[in-house]
């Protein structure tokens, strides 16, 4: 509780695990996802590690929903974790039924309807 009442928070960046150079790879929505999944763990870990050695124990994380692979890091280092989803609850409820929109034909592979609305 001490630690609660303090308002003490402290913010950290990480790398996206994508070269400086690919400027473009920032754009591109894969790329950058597998770049998080590959470069973000390790680094989350070491900084819960660190933050034990400095005093300033890590003893919960707030992550964002897509960033499905921290609560799991969290996990395996004993720090508890919440998620949330900022966008609305439409697009939460939507995305899980991507693969039975594309099996009906309301969308194809790519996400484009396959219905074309006239006006």
């Amino acid at each position: 509780m001490e630690q609660a009442a303090s308002g003490r928070i402290d913010l950290v960046s990480v790398p996206d695990g994508l070269d400086l150079e690919d400027s473009g790879a920032r754009s591109d929505h894969g790329k950058l996802m597998a770049g998080l999944q590959k470069a973000m763990p390790p680094c989350l870990e070491e900084l819960i590690h660190r933050s034990g050695d400095t005093g300033d124990q890590i003893t919960c994380m707030i992550a964002f929903q897509g960033m499905a692979w921290a609560p799991e890091v969290a996990k395996k280092m004993g720090v508890r974790t919440a998620t949330f989803w900022p966008a609305s609850a439409a697009v939460l409820a939507t995305i899980p039924r991507i693969p039975e929109l594309i099996a009906r034909g309301v969308i194809d592979d790519n996400g484009k309807s396959a219905y074309i609305i006239k006006i």
